[in-house]
Order: structure tokens, then C-alpha cells, then sequence
């Protein structure tokens, strides 16, 4: 399964899913198939800033150090599925990187 999202730059790119993450997506979406997955307590879609805001909370409670983010997350998750053995190209297109250059640093 994969994800059609817009990413950084107005990129339109794919996500492939997981499917404990599917679940998760499906569930937060209910029965919306079209718009943001994650929105707010208000019903309008989640931005960045409010994203790190929930990540903090989502932070302390797993114990992890205070200056955890999602960027660090997204660079814990790309260099644990190398030292996993993925493929490089696996993980750039995880990464959505354009060069694998930029994967590998």
C-alpha cells in the first residue's frame, strides 16, 4: 500500500505503508478520503508548528531526550533501516530524496 502525499516544495510524491501505519492512517482519516489525515481538536488540518507541539508531548512521555523532533525521528528511521540491510534505493525512496547522495550522509 502506498501513501499519495505532498511534500516539502509542493512535491507530489508516494509513501510506501507499513501496515501497522496504514491502520494508524485509517483510523486518524475515520471516514474522510480526501484533505489532511492528522487535523485538530478544532477539525482544521495540523500544521508543522502543531505538529512539533504534539511531537514534544509524544516525546516526553516515551522518555526520549528533550531535543528529539520530528526531523530527528525522520533521521533515526532512515539510518535504522540501513543498518537494517534496506536498500539503499529503498530508503531514499522512503526518504523521498531526489539524489541517494543525500540519503547516504
Amino acid at each position: 500500500m502506498y501513501l499519495r502525499l505532498t511534500g516539502k516544495g509542493n512535491k507530489d510524491s508516494t509513501m510506501p505503508l507499513t501496515e501497522p501505519v496504514l491502520r494508524a492512517l485509517l483510523a486518524a482519516a475515520s471516514d474522510r478520503t480526501t484533505g489532511s489525515v492528522v487535523l485538530t481538536k478544532r477539525g482544521t488540518a495540523q500544521n508543522r508548528r502543531g505538529t512539533y507541539g504534539r511531537c514534544k508531548i509524544l516525546v516526553n512521555r516515551a522518555g526520549l531526550p528533550a531535543g528529539t523532533h520530528p526531523h530527528t525521528m525522520r533521521h533515526a528511521a532512515i539510518t535504522a533501516a540501513l543498518d537494517a540491510g534496506a536498500p539503499l534505493r529503498d530508503a531514499q525512496i522512503f526518504a523521498r530524496h531526489s539524489d541517494p547522495r543525500i540519503t547516504t550522509r
